[in-house]
């Protein structure tokens, strides 16, 4: 049997990027939700809270594709999805900052934000 060969791979480096962004925003995506789920079970809230995140991890994903097709029109859109990305990664971080307040809108406008920015990204760069 014979082994793949980078070489092969040569012509389609642009999208093997692609799809390990892609696998990286997926997994940090869930590991967003897991913490999100746990501070709500964490402060015995009721279930209408998991369904309010699971609303907000849903809803923006629907306006975040709208949103990434729009943008990939421009130039220099990879900018843009930077940006998105930037944004994500310090909504991450501000997230154990205000779970220690215990604020559990916070925490579900993160789970938004960061749902937000996982499929601009992704369909930014599928419509270029």
């Amino acid at each position: 049997m014979k082994g793949v060969h980078y070489s092969s791979f040569k012509g389609y480096q642009a999208y093997l990027v692609f799809v390990f962004a892609c696998l990286i925003s997926g997994i940090g995506s869930g590991f967003i939700q897991l913490v999100v789920y746990d501070k709500i079970a964490a402060h015995n809230l009721p279930p209408l809270y998991f369904g309010l995140a699971f609303a907000l991890s849903v809803f923006p994903a629907l306006l975040g594709s709208y949103i990434g097709r729009f943008i990939a029109v421009k130039q220099k859109f990879n900018i843009y999805i930077a940006y998105s990305q930037l944004l994500a990664m310090i909504v991450i971080l501000l997230i154990d900052i205000v779970s220690l307040k215990n604020n559990t809108k916070y925490i579900l406008f993160c789970e938004a934000i960061t749902s937000f920015s996982g499929v601009m990204l992704e369909s930014g760069v599928c419509e270029k």
